[in-house]
């Protein structure tokens, strides 16, 4: 399973003017310029949260990537092992034909390896 895309932070005008908007009430309402000098510092806030989280959601992006891949690669190295596994205990339980005839044809000293698992005549 491919890690998940990141979730990229869409630019949010209401996220950046509601505060605006709130700070130019506030200024209205007490008429303490002091409220609109902190408001001028929201859209500095917003642009810094904002490019935080997308870098911050690349860093993520490369570092999930970079775990997907290992992960793959163990994945992809126990299924060659299971198969080359499953390949020699199916050659062990059914030789080749051919390698059964060669065998049965030649002299018992000469066997090599099937000399000892079957019994000698008398």
């Amino acid at each position: 399973m491919a890690p998940p895309t990141t979730h990229k932070a869409p630019f949010s005008l209401a996220g950046m003017l509601g505060p605006l908007a709130l700070a130019g009430g506030t200024v209205a309402l007490t008429g303490d310029l002091r409220y609109a000098a902190i408001a001028a510092l929201t859209p500095l806030m917003f642009l810094g949260n904002f490019i935080e989280e997308r870098i911050r959601g690349r860093s993520g992006r490369r570092r999930g990537m970079r775990d997907y891949t290992a992960r793959l690669a163990e994945f992809e190295q126990a299924v060659a092992e299971r198969q080359a596994a499953a390949v020699h205990d199916r050659r062990a339980a059914h030789p080749d034909p051919a390698e059964v005839a060669h065998r049965a044809s030649i002299p018992w000293s000469s066997c090599g390896t099937w000399a000892a698992a079957v019994p000698r005549p008398r």
